[in-house]
């Protein structure tokens, strides 16, 4: 997952967020919103049902990268306050306003830093929205490593498996990366990442997983 999130930070230093959108539309996201977030447009809103979006809420979105999450909000009509922050440690203070939902989509692992991060930043009867992707066999320690990280930080914790929703989206992904037209910087930080995690979503090595609850 290192080199994954490598990948992706080459991606996003050389291709802008129109570049980006143009692949959305190419596989088919009625949002045309740009992402390397695994969840499509269905399975986003899904999500989002799950713990709602009260109207004028505020919303923070730890690992944000460049908001795509806080656009595909607006492009919903979803009346929120958005924050979005690169890294748990970027996050609001602890003294500072409460969101009443919290989000991180696809971390490899919970870390104790996200954890404590979560349960400072989250607003009493508020919820928190996690994804867990790995590539490899250390999925189930790697939940289990979060959800305990989490429940000592005081959270109730649900779990669902999206491994099979997400599976056709990734593979859509991964292989309009690989067949599309990059610049040779691109090429040298994403395609051979991308050939590798297509190859992994093909032969079931991949996992997806969703992680909610209070504090």
């Amino acid at each position: 997952m290192a080199m994954l999130a490598a990948g992706r930070r080459g991606l996003y230093r050389y291709a802008g967020d129109r570049v980006l959108d143009c692949y959305a539309r190419r596989c088919g996201l009625p949002s045309g919103i740009g992402r390397l977030c695994l969840l499509d447009d269905q399975m986003l809103a899904k999500v989002v049902e799950t713990v709602g979006i009260p109207a004028k809420s505020a919303v923070l979105d730890i690992g944000c990268g460049r908001g795509f999450l806080g656009r595909w909000l607006l492009w919903n009509s979803l009346s929120c306050r958005y924050v979005g922050v690169d890294s748990a440690a970027a996050a609001v203070p602890a003294e500072g306003p409460k969101f009443e939902r919290v989000f991180a989509l696809e971390a490899p692992i919970i870390p104790v830093a996200l954890a404590k991060c979560i349960a400072q930043n989250l607003a009493p009867g508020g919820q928190y929205v996690v994804t867990l992707a790995s590539f490899d066999d250390t999925h189930p320690e790697k939940v289990s490593r979060s959800c305990a990280r989490l429940q000592r930080q005081g959270a109730s914790v649900s779990v669902a498996d999206l491994t099979q929703q997400v599976r056709e989206f990734a593979a859509t992904l991964y292989s309009a990366m690989l067949m599309g037209r990059w610049d040779a910087p691109v090429k040298a930080h994403v395609l051979n990442e991308a050939a590798r995690m297509l190859h992994a979503v093909e032969a079931g090595a991949f996992n997806y997983t969703l992680l909610t609850g209070t504090v």
